[in-house]
């Protein structure tokens, strides 16, 4: 079975899964659509990231697989529910439930187990936690509803740490990283928060070695943004590393490492390029290239979720604005080669897992 890769669609009047095989050659091959049977908001990105009442869905894990990739998770961030799909034999999705979220507008999950989380972006925005069952529904984790730092925090991401011991949200309003610790029954303990090397953290990926490095998109500030690393202390704060190691690019907001732990590489959404970084033995950041431009995506092409392939040879970035997902050849240097893009996808489309 050939390694698949998944976005959804985030339409306003019909959600949708969309499913493509990765070929030998790394091309993708579109294989089938799959309703949610909920909503999306039909905005991939909002005008104003900061902002809780923005209806963009701008944020990093709005898919995502269960840990033995037996299920997918879609957030319906219109209907305010979150879709379950089995895999079926050929490649298919069977849709198996849909479960509300606790809360308007889930935007990211974050699963560890039979554990999942939802951040909740509109309102006031929380975290909820649920159980998944053995046929891949979800039950509401009771008394698992935790408040973030502040009301109107606008979660970007929430994601376990690889251990499982802490759960982590990037708040783009209040610039700050927030952690919970994970109790053995599931639920998390009081929010603990700290500031953000640099304003407007977004997304991040957990590096093999549970460190987090974070984008940071200050304000879309011209050439401004950066991406910081952090190890977690005893008490799941986060520690610097590198602090603010910049892209020379706008908007740095989708996050992704490599399986080995050894590169980073974060999507500059308005600048049309990807940055990649150099990650330490230590969890230092170091840019690949001077201008930061280790990939280019097209003018206009608004990049925004990412995914390496299972075998590490090749990078994929979705590009809404142009409606169609990049494709580069991935180096042993880390650095990146373009390849031919994958044309038909939708302007509003957000979230992308390889299963």
């Amino acid at each position: 079975m050939p390694e698949q890769l998944f976005i959804q669609t985030n339409a306003v009047d019909d959600n949708e899964v969309v499913a493509y095989d990765r070929t030998s050659e790394g091309t993708l091959e579109p294989t089938g659509r799959f309703r949610t049977d909920g909503f999306g908001t039909g905005v991939a990105r909002a005008a104003m990231p900061m902002s809780s009442e923005a209806r963009g869905v701008d944020s990093q894990g709005a898919l995502a697989l269960s840990g033995d990739r037996e299920f997918l998770f879609a957030v319906n961030a219109g209907s305010n529910d979150i879709s379950t799909f089995a895999f079926v034999t050929g490649g298919g999705l069977r849709l198996v439930g849909k479960t509300p979220s606790g809360g308007p507008g889930p935007v990211s999950i974050a699963v560890h187990g039979n554990l999942l989380y939802v951040a909740n972006r509109f309102g006031s925005g929380e975290i909820v936690g649920f159980t998944i069952e053995p046929d891949g529904q979800l039950s509401p984790l009771q008394g698992s509803t935790r408040p973030l730092s502040l009301p109107d925090a606008a979660p970007a991401q929430v994601s376990f740490t690889n251990d499982g011991r802490f759960l982590v949200v990037t708040e783009l309003a209040t610039d700050r990283i927030v952690t919970y610790r994970v109790n053995g029954d599931g639920r998390v303990g009081r929010a603990r928060s700290v500031p953000s090397s640099g304003p407007v953290p977004f997304g991040f990926a957990v590096d093999p070695s549970n460190r987090l490095i974070v984008s940071e998109a200050f304000n879309s500030a011209p050439d401004g943004s950066a991406v910081s690393s952090y190890r977690l202390g005893s008490s799941g704060a986060p520690v610097v590393i590198s602090a603010s190691v910049t892209t020379h690019q706008t908007a740095a907001c989708w996050v992704v490492t490599t399986a080995d732990g050894k590169y980073a590489y974060t999507s500059n959404t308005l600048s049309d390029s990807i940055t990649g970084y150099r990650i330490d033995a230590e969890g230092r950041l170091s840019l690949l290239t001077p201008d930061g431009r280790t990939g280019v995506t097209g003018s206009g092409s608004f990049p925004s979720d990412m995914a390496i392939s299972r075998d590490g040879k090749n990078l994929y970035v979705l590009n809404p604005r142009t409606q169609t997902i990049g494709v580069f050849a991935l180096q042993t240097d880390g650095t990146l080669v373009l390849q031919p893009f994958v044309g038909g996808v939708t302007s509003s489309a957000v979230g992308m897992v390889i299963r």
